[in-house]
């Protein structure tokens, strides 16, 4: 029970972005547009106070190549399943950044957690700087390494929502 705890805890960490393509509001003369791609996350999440971060590359479609970081707490809310709540940076190739809140679940199943995160655009910078839009990322959370009271998880996660700007 205690390592599906961990193991819950980790991945709901590690995941951060799109799944449900909830409609976006479109920003003041912004156009509506698919975000979809994938990004390689790790997470590292302290089991004590129930806080982690998230970080690593991404490739989205109308933002292209560029990285994320994200800092998260995170509730359990059953023996198997914890609630992530937080908020998201990302940083694209030309230095442009696109900022998120975000919340989701990770679950444990038998071999990994799955993490299902959505990111509410909340602005950004240079071209994001009035973004708005959804997106939600998913995908399995292998755990790593385990130096307590700090757990590190990795995953590949599937990102699909709209971006306005």
């Amino acid at each position: 029970m205690r390592r599906n705890r961990l193991l819950i805890l980790a991945s709901l960490v590690l995941a951060v972005t799109v799944l449900s393509p909830a409609a976006a509001h479109g920003a003041a003369g912004g156009t509506d547009r698919p975000l979809k791609g994938t990004e390689t996350a790790t997470a590292v999440i302290n089991v004590v106070m129930h806080t982690g971060s998230v970080s690593g590359p991404f490739r989205y479609a109308h933002l292209g190549n560029g990285t994320f970081h994200a800092d998260t707490t995170l509730t359990p809310l059953t023996p198997t399943t914890t609630h992530i709540a937080g908020t998201n940076t990302y940083v694209a190739a030309n230095g442009d950044q696109l900022f998120t809140t975000i919340s989701g679940t990770s679950t444990v199943t038998t071999t990994a957690s799955e993490v299902t995160i959505v990111d509410t655009i909340t602005g950004g910078t240079g071209r994001f700087a009035d973004a708005s839009g959804t997106f939600t990322a998913t995908g399995p959370a292998m755990t790593v390494s385990f130096n307590f009271p700090f757990v590190t998880s990795t995953g590949t996660n599937t990102v699909e929502g709209r971006i306005s700007y």
